[in-house]
């Protein structure tokens, strides 16, 4: 057994070598030969964390105390990565920025990184910062060994905790064990913990339940390990973050968290002992230091890397307080042989001590042989003076004795005067207290132990509706309650059985609600004789919190719980489910196409609509199952005890198949697609805020599949979710940053061989995206807002290239440009036009506005305001997509447009299919009769072009007489050949 840490004998030691220490750092730091020594090895040593924080400083001490030996061979360059206190994503920019300005690329020859963060950023950046310099790494918390695969030149250290160990041990320790506590918070480490112990439950489910405590504030967390139970320990892991973001040093969360803890606390790593924790087999900092070092310097030292094993587990030990060893009253020999431990005293401490108790014992007994002498002398001069005294006495005592029946004489009149006036009081006191007792609101009464009443006040008589003396000798459950025999769970009944105060509340046959406080009276063979009551009527207060907890709990039109109670009810069965080991999933529901219901029927009709799905959802639930309205037209499920994720999509298909009956609203009927995404614990997550945000990821890749989809979380869903973030954040800066590009296609007249015109279409190009597609960015653009200043230099920039590369020479060749949904409901949008118009000398003639058919059609009294402005101003305007839409006959007439474009799916499948060739002839019958031209827009087949000259389409768009090209390009295009010469010989 190893002892360490003595109070006494390493102080002297600790002063010795905080000495050496300081001569060794002086040795250091001394100035070395100004020759160059090209033998010195440059090693740059990134720690994640900050100095100062004990993790860091124990690896630092280890790396620098394995190569301190070697010393003049190395130069080691340490640069902190400070992830603990910041974030670790701009803290990853920050030191690429550092390293690529401080250090060229070739300039190390070994690389030390410890902890997670400088991890991940080595394996990312390694290579553009440090080309092939070989990394030797420590501190990653269970890496997994995929990771490595294709990594070169890369050792190290998978630091595990040794979670069964501790447990197996702390088992042995304490064999009446049945409850296991976790504290661990949600920063990677804490998660992984978590992950761990729930994966091995299996191992002592027959023996153990675990129990993860919520991840709140230390104060809560504190409160509750006071409050264990007997037979139960804790597991502590780390609690560097509360759920609040803030931030704890190694030493500031523990000691208050195990404060006042009553029961065992065991540990993981080894900066916890001897704050707290009882021990365990504890990973240490110092020793994955030294691993590290040894290590990197066989590899400086020419052994090939592939000698050496890529991937390492820490080394860890037993280690114990003895201070927590003796209040827990264990012994030492129990331990696990090796065991290190800590506050111990040492052998010199116990002889020093040893004299100083004899030197003590020795002072104390001369001291009592002269405190002794010192009272004898004393009580001899006592009784010398005490017979002198008793003379004097004897002289006084006659006169004393008449002076006392003088005086006697004097207080027995000042008695009696006394106990009149007390008696006087008396009465004004009793009178005072019946006027107070009388004027109070409560039910106050003094009762016998039959509950009969002895005496009430004037409130009490007015409830039972009789005269104070009419109740005297009714029990009080009959005058007040209107009951037949005492009620249930009555306060008095108990406090007649403990003899104890006692409160609580009775229901009375009106359903009123009291609250009733009974004090026991005592005889002198302690039996209660009587009660005082006191009751009052609680009811108003009670329906109030009623209502307080409905309106903050529950949703006010469909009467299900809300966002806040959900979460609360979440987070408690997944408690349940870590202690019983069973799993839950999450159904995200969004209804499809909801808004449009407020829109076109009104916003009555929409809450109508969403009471009667949320009565058809409950007729979902399951006897566990839990529903909630989170807001808008979102709700969730919250399934129980199942693990099944194929279970879960089949409930969900049941919940769509219930969903797609039409719903009844007054006479209309309404059909309501459902979207569903769905994340299931522990598959997706082990805490309320992934499940939540992972099934509502899901419910997203749903509605992107085009709605009333179901979704089951993947990995791949979380990738686009990543891509569509990257996309978000980077086209927030695309237009300051010039990103944006415009591309022509041209518009062909078959009649003719001439170019009508040319369609402006918007390409983007990022640096790390490379070119993006409309696809890819157009609806993302229109959700965050973007689309309006984006669409607004579309249109701006089309014109002024437009002007730069055309000539017309007597030719007029049209522009045209696609209209955003946003862009045209914004109150600006014809001034903008106007702007563009007379900043850029454009012929509004030439200009052609294309607006998609869903778009025309939301707000079609509005539009058809907007559309009268624009050809007011000489513009030209074009349904885009047509056939896509609603659209009616009735609502086009209405519309001052120029032009219909057939969507490109139906031009596809015309040739082939006969539905689709019914809708373009139909749509080309509607365009005559209303005499609109038609362009047909993806033509890229000779047959298509023959079916279109068939149908007596005219105007083309599409690949069969040029791709989308840039300005320049489409300047050649025009000079070097005519359109005529691509049409198919047979047109003309």
């Amino acid at each position: 057994m190893v002892r360490c840490d003595s109070t006494v004998f390493y102080g002297s030691l600790r002063c010795l070598s905080l000495l050496g220490c300081f001569l060794l750092w002086c040795f250091w730091l001394s100035p070395t030969p100004s020759v160059a020594d090209t033998s010195v090895k440059r090693i740059l040593y990134l720690n994640s964390y900050h100095q100062g924080y004990k993790w860091s400083d124990d690896i630092t001490r280890g790396i620098s105390d394995v190569l301190m030996a070697e010393k003049g061979r190395f130069r080691i360059y340490t640069e902190y990565m400070d992830t603990k206190r910041r974030s670790p994503g701009i803290m990853r920019d920050q030191i690429r920025s550092v390293l690529q300005t401080k250090y060229p690329a070739d300039f190390f020859d070994l690389i030390l990184s410890s902890d997670d963060a400088a991890f991940d950023f080595l394996l990312a950046r390694r290579e553009e910062l440090f080309g092939s310099t070989p990394v030797v790494f420590c501190g990653v918390n269970y890496l997994d060994p995929d990771r490595l695969i294709g990594q070169k030149r890369l050792v190290g250290i998978s630091e595990e905790a040794n979670i069964a160990e501790t447990l197996d041990t702390a088992l042995s320790l304490h064999s009446d064990i049945r409850q296991i506590y976790i504290v661990a918070d949600k920063t990677p480490t804490g998660l992984k913990v978590r992950q761990k112990i729930a994966d091995m439950q299996v191992r002592y489910r027959q023996r153990l339940a675990f129990h993860i405590l919520p991840d709140t504030s230390v104060a809560d967390i504190a409160v509750r390990l006071r409050q264990l139970p007997k037979h139960s320990l804790v597991l502590y892991s780390v609690f560097f973050k509360d759920a609040s973001g803030q931030f704890y040093e190694y030493d500031e969360a523990l000691p208050r968290l195990v404060e006042n803890c009553k029961v065992p606390v065991y540990g993981l790593w080894d900066f916890n002992l001897g704050q707290g924790i009882l021990g365990g087999k504890l990973t240490s900092g110092y020793r994955q230091g030294q691993q590290t070092a040894a290590l990197g310097l066989e590899i400086l030292q020419g052994v090939p890397l592939v000698a050496l094993p890529q991937l390492s587990l820490s080394k860890a030990a037993y280690r114990f307080d003895m201070r927590q060893l003796n209040r827990f009253g264990i012994s030492v020999d129990d331990l696990p042989p090796d065991t290190t431990l800590v506050n111990t005293e040492h052998p010199l401490a116990i002889r020093y001590r040893v004299v100083l108790f004899e030197s003590l014992a020795a002072i104390l007994v001369l001291v009592a042989v002269i405190l002794s002498l010192l009272r004898i002398i004393r009580r001899r001069k006592r009784t010398q003076l005490a017979l002198e005294q008793d003379r004097s006495k004897l002289e006084a005592k006659v006169l004393a004795r008449t002076a006392h029946l003088t005086e006697a004489n004097r207080q027995l009149r000042m008695e009696i005067l006394e106990r009149n006036q007390a008696a006087r009081a008396l009465k004004e006191s009793e009178q005072e207290k019946s006027l107070i007792l009388n004027s109070s609101s409560d039910l106050i009464a003094y009762l016998d132990p039959g509950l009969r009443i002895r005496w009430a006040n004037r409130t009490s008589s007015d409830r039972a509706g009789r005269q104070q003396t009419q109740i005297e000798g009714l029990p009080c459950y009959a005058a007040w309650h209107g009951l037949d025999s005492p009620c249930i769970g009555c306060p008095v009944l108990r406090s007649h059985k403990t003899g104890l105060p006692e409160h609580g509340e009775v229901v009375t046959s009106d359903g009123q609600i009291w609250l009733v406080r009974a004090f026991p009276f005592h005889d002198s063979q302690g039996r209660v004789s009587g009660f005082a009551t006191f009751s009052l009527d609680v009811s108003e207060q009670k329906k109030a919190q009623r209502t307080i907890h409905r309106m903050a709990y529950y949703d006010h039109l469909t009467e299900l719980p809300n966002r806040a109670l959900f979460q609360k009810e979440l987070d408690r069965r997944l408690e349940e489910a870590v202690g019983r080991g069973h799993g839950l999933a999450l159904m995200f529901l969004d209804l499809d196409h909801f808004k449009g219901v407020n829109d076109s029927l009104g916003h009555a009709k929409g809450d109508l609509l969403l009471q009667k799905i949320a009565a058809r959802l409950q007729g979902c639930l399951g006897r566990e199952d839990f529903l909630a309205r989170l807001n808008g037209d979102e709700f969730i499920f919250l399934l129980t005890e199942i693990d099944d994720p194929v279970a879960v999509k089949a409930l969900a298909g049941n919940v769509q198949r219930i969903m797609a009956s039409p719903f009844n609203l007054d006479g209309d009927e309404i059909y309501v697609g459902t979207s569903i995404g769905i994340a299931c614990y522990p598959l997706h997550g082990v805490d309320v805020e992934n499940l939540m945000k992972r099934a509502d990821r899901a419910l997203y890749a749903a509605k992107e599949r085009g709605r009333n989809a179901i979704e089951l979380f993947s990995e791949q869903i979380n990738a686009r979710f990543h891509r569509r973030q990257q996309l978000e954040m980077r086209l927030q800066n695309a237009l300051a940053k010039n990103e944006f590009f415009l591309e022509y296609q041209p518009q062909v007249d078959l009649q003719t061989g001439r170019m009508l015109g040319v369609e402006a279409l918007l390409r983007w190009r990022n640096d790390d995206l490379g070119l993006v597609m409309p696809d890819d960015f157009i609806s993302l653009a229109e959700e965050t807002g973007l689309i309006r200043p984006i669409g607004e230099w579309v249109l701006r920039t089309a014109c002024q290239e437009y002007l730069s590369w055309w000539q017309p020479e007597g030719a007029e060749l049209r522009l045209a440009v696609n209209i955003s949904g946003q862009q045209i409901k914004h109150p600006d949008f014809v001034p903008i036009i106007d702007d563009i118009l007379h900043s850029t000398g454009f012929d509004p003639r030439l200009l052609e506005l294309e607006i998609t058919e869903t778009v025309a059609m939301e707000d079609v009294e509005g539009n058809i305001g907007t559309f009268r402005d624009l050809k007011a101003r000489r513009l030209q305007l074009a349904i885009d997509d047509f056939g896509t839409g609603y659209s009616s006959l009735s609502y086009l007439r209405h519309f001052p447009i120029d032009r219909l474009k057939i969507d490109r799916k139906f031009i596809r499948d015309a040739a082939k299919c006969s539905d689709s060739a019914s809708l373009v002839e139909a749509i080309m019958s509607m365009a005559r009769s209303l005499h609109l031209d038609i362009i047909a827009e993806g033509v890229e087949t000779e047959e298509q072009v023959a079916y279109l000259w068939k149908q007596g389409c005219r105007q083309i768009q599409g690949f069969f007489f040029g791709r989308p090209m840039s300005a320049s390009d489409l300047q050649k295009y025009l000079q070097e050949q005519t359109v005529a010469e691509l049409l198919p010989a047979w047109v003309s």
